[in-house]
């Protein structure tokens, strides 16, 4: 009876860990970082985020912003449709053009 009362114990562990876990980051297939290969499958460029002189508004909170958006700013050399990656000490860098920034302005953070 003890036995089966652990084994109960533990899968109700594993139920509540499996639904809790952090899902997966999804890409917006216009977005600049999507390559479809040979086969049509999608591939995730990685991209560096490159110091360009920009800056962003202190207090903002950690993320990513396109160049439209209030918290950046001064888009240093990069351009309106870049999307930048913001801090709270007004830190910036560029990983340059992103579709859904040219197309709808966003993420605002």
């Amino acid at each position: 009876m003890i036995i089966i009362k652990q084994v109960l114990a533990l899968a109700m562990i594993l139920a509540v860990a499996n639904a809790t876990a952090i899902p997966e980051p999804m890409m917006i297939e216009g977005d600049s970082l999507v390559e479809r290969n040979a086969d049509g499958a999608s591939e995730l460029q990685k991209r560096q985020c490159s110091p360009n002189g920009c800056t962003c508004a202190v207090n903002t909170p950690q993320g990513q912003y396109c160049g439209i958006c209030n918290q950046v700013t001064n888009l240093g050399s990069g351009g309106i449709d870049d999307v930048y990656e913001c801090n709270s000490g007004g830190g910036c860098c560029d990983y340059g053009y992103r579709t859904s920034c040219a197309q709808s302005g966003t993420p605002c953070g």
